[in-house]
Order: C-alpha cells, then sequence, then structure tokens
C-alpha cells in the first residue's frame, strides 16, 4: 500500500488519503494484534507497537510515506474509539457489582488512585521540575488507571476469575475507573482555565463531575427503560445499537459541553445501558446492548490504540525521556502494589496488587487526553513525554500479567 498511499498523499484526492490510512491502520492492529495474542500478551500491546512502527518507518530508511497523523478524518475516527471503548468498558462494569463492592474493594480503589498519583507528582517534581504545573498532573493521572479488561483476560485463562482475590479486582479496578475519570475532568478543567488550582476550584470541579456522573445515572434509570420499550417496537433495522449509541454520543457531548471529559459521558451512558436487555420487534429472544455494541468498538478502538503508537516521535525520545520512562514504571507499579494491602488479610494482597497494575487501553486514554488538550496554542504533553507515558503504560502492561500467573499458579495448590 505503500506506493499507493504516497501516490494518494501527492496528487491524490484528500478522500482516497482517508481511506488507504484507514486501511493501512486497520491491517496493522489486525496482524499486530495477532501476533501479541500468539506471544500470551494483550492484543493492544500489538497494535500500539504497530502504530509505533509505521509512525516512525523513516528512521529505518522507508521513504515516501506521510505522516498518518495529519490524514483527515482519522484523528475523528481514533477519538470516537476511545467514545466506544469507555462505553463498552461501562457496559462490562455493571451497577449491580458496584453495589456489591465492598469496604475492602473501595478501599484498593481509593489507595489505587492516590498513592500513585502522589508519587508521581512527588517524582516529577524531582526528575522534572522544569515541567509545568499542568503537565505533571496529566502524567500522575495516566499512573492511576486500571485495565480490568488485562487482568480479567489473565484470570480467565487461569481458570481463577471465581477466586475472592478476582472479585476484590473487579469491583476495585471498577470503582478505580470512575475516581479516575473523574480526576481526569478535574485535571481538564484546571489545565484549560489557567489558573493554579485552589481548593474552592478543586471541590467544584470534582463536584461537577461527580454531580454530572451520579445525575446522568439516576435520571438515565428513570428514563431509559421507557425510551428502549418503545424504541423496541419501532419496524426499524438496528434501531436498538442505534439508539443506544445515540444515547452514548448525547451524553458524551453533554459532558464536554459542562467542560468535563466526554469520556466520563460514554462510561456513564455504558453503566446505564449494561443491564437493558430488550426484544427487538419481530425477536424471539432478549438481546443484550453489548451484543450490539462490541462489533462497533471491534472497528474503531483499533484505530485509537494505532493512532495512539503513531502519535510517538521516536526521534524525539532523549536519554532523559527514556530514564523518566523507567522512573514513571516503577513508581506506576509500586503505586499499586501498595492498593494492594488494602485488600486486608482475607484474600492473597499481591495477587490484588499485581491485578490493579496494567493500566492498559485506559492509561493509553488518559495519556491521549493530555496529548490532545491546548494550553498556550501548544499540547500538555510534548512528543517526549507523551512518548514516555505511553512507554509506562505499555511496559506496566508487559510485566504485571506474568506476576499475576505466577502468584496464582502458586496459590492454587493451597487453596484448591
Amino acid at each position: 500500500m505503500a506506493p499507493a498511499t504516497a501516490w494518494a498523499s501527492n496528487g491524490g484526492a484528500e478522500a482516497a488519503t482517508t481511506w488507504l490510512a484507514l486501511g493501512a491502520v486497520l491491517s496493522a492492529a489486525m496482524i499486530a494484534g495477532d501476533l501479541s495474542t500468539r506471544l500470551k500478551l494483550p492484543a493492544v500491546l500489538g497494535e500500539v507497537v504497530a502504530g509505533v512502527v509505521l509512525g516512525n518507518l523513516g528512521l529505518i530508511g522507508i521513504e515516501g510515506i506521510p505522516d498518518l497523523t495529519e490524514v483527515p478524518g482519522l484523528a475523528f475516527l481514533a477519538e470516537l474509539g476511545v467514545l466506544m471503548l469507555l462505553f463498552q468498558v461501562g457496559l462490562e462494569s455493571t451497577l449491580s457489582e458496584m453495589r456489591r463492592a465492598s469496604s475492602r474493594a473501595a478501599l484498593v480503589a481509593a489507595i489505587g488512585v492516590v498513592v500513585p498519583f502522589l508519587l508521581g507528582l512527588g517524582v516529577l517534581g524531582v526528575v522534572t521540575p522544569e515541567t509545568t504545573l499542568a503537565h505533571r498532573l496529566f502524567v500522575s493521572a495516566a499512573m492511576v488507571a486500571t485495565s480490568v479488561g488485562i487482568t480479567v483476560g489473565v484470570l480467565q485463562d487461569l481458570n481463577a476469575e471465581h477466586r475472592p482475590e478476582a472479585q476484590v479486582l473487579l469491583a476495585a479496578a471498577v470503582l478505580d475507573d470512575i475516581l479516575g475519570l473523574v480526576l481526569l475532568s478535574a485535571i481538564v478543567a484546571f489545565a484549560t482555565s489557567g489558573a493554579v488550582p485552589t481548593f474552592a476550584t478543586m471541590a467544584t470541579t470534582v463536584g461537577s463531575a461527580l454531580a454530572f456522573l451520579v445525575g446522568s445515572l439516576l435520571l438515565g434509570l428513570l428514563v431509559l427503560p421507557r425510551l428502549f420499550g418503545l424504541a423496541a417496537n419501532l419496524r426499524v433495522s438496528l434501531v436498538l445499537p442505534m439508539v443506544a449509541l445515540g444515547f452514548c454520543l448525547l451524553l458524551s457531548g453533554l459532558s464536554a459541553a459542562l467542560g468535563l471529559a466526554a469520556i466520563i459521558g460514554s462510561f456513564a451512558a455504558g453503566l446505564l445501558l449494561d443491564e437493558a436487555h430488550v426484544r427487538p420487534f419481530g425477536a424471539k429472544t432478549v438481546q443484550p446492548i453489548e451484543d450490539f455494541v462490541k462489533p462497533i468498538t471491534a472497528f474503531f478502538a483499533p484505530v485509537f490504540f494505532v493512532y495512539t503508537g503513531l502519535s510517538v516521535d521516536l526521534s524525539t525520545l532523549s536519554f532523559r525521556a527514556v530514564v523518566v520512562c523507567g522512573v514513571l514504571t516503577l513508581v506506576a507499579l509500586v503505586g499499586k502494589l501498595v492498593a494492594g494491602w488494602g485488600a486486608g488479610p482475607a484474600v492473597d494482597r499481591l495477587t490484588v496488587g499485581f491485578g490493579m497494575m496494567p493500566r492498559g487501553e485506559v492509561g493509553l486514554i488518559f495519556a491521549n487526553v493530555g496529548a490532545t488538550t491546548i494550553v498556550g496554542g501548544a499540547p500538555v504533553l510534548d512528543s517526549g513525554s507523551y512518548g514516555a507515558v505511553v512507554g509506562m503504560v505499555l511496559l506496566t502492561t508487559m510485566i504485571a500479567p506474568p506476576l499475576l500467573a505466577v502468584r496464582v499458579r502458586k496459590l492454587t495448590p493451597r487453596l484448591f
């Protein structure tokens, strides 16, 4: 596809460039994801690495391919992939599971947000004292994320998803995501306002994010059953997924209009729609909304992951950026390991700590928000810092699954 892509960028239509780039991105995601899975690693790792390779072909002498990050429409599709991804995360994070979340899970989640965030701020203040407060806040926020999908995948492979540690991990990861998203919204508001956050502004911003999340959930619980009951009677093909996606985008837009992160809205929509099982007109069985959403997410989410890798310019990564990446990775691992001790003596704390370590797709979303938030005409995270954060996300995602697997295998004979 390289000659065709080069032709389109030089003299072809703008639309041709977009379609060629999208085809290249999806093809790379499919191949790299398969290779990563064969290596017993999450597919998301391969997709991000594929983006890094595509974005840095010039460093190995391959010329003639345009900068895919500048292709019209590709950034929009990547952003849509973020919304769909958080929508699906919300669908998989049920309200009933949240209600069953014990105090242990809540404590694990709270420690898993506060400790990595404060450690990140402290370390960055030492190793990068010249950076702005907004910069340090965004990098630290990326360290609080937890990718429950990767952890659950490892536990399922080991037939350990029903262990007591797994139940604590699942509930803690759900609460961790909510706290992290609220924190991210507060940081976006601080960065765009250009003012040093005070306690009053912090309380207002965090309160607004929580009020939106809780308010949308309460309103949705009252409105959605009637809305989907009416939609189920419409004799239109695929009306239910269209209503679900429309609801997701409306909440995302409302969240953005209120000065919060748009992903807060998509996550809230997923939480609301999780238990919306409906029977379309003429169908004989009830179908969950998630069955409609998964294929859409499967198309758009890889675009986001590859685009994330495309945004990493290896030529700008200095030795210092590599050192910062290593320091962030160490702090990120320690922070979640400390969180595991909040689970108490009734479960294996190391298993919980290891399970909270991978940042995965959630960490990449946080990093992407920092790279696309413009303050003073420039992104909060420059290319070097963005690469360091993405490296931290990839390393924690690669290190955590083997540690978790070894620990679970060690405990299995004792418990079973």
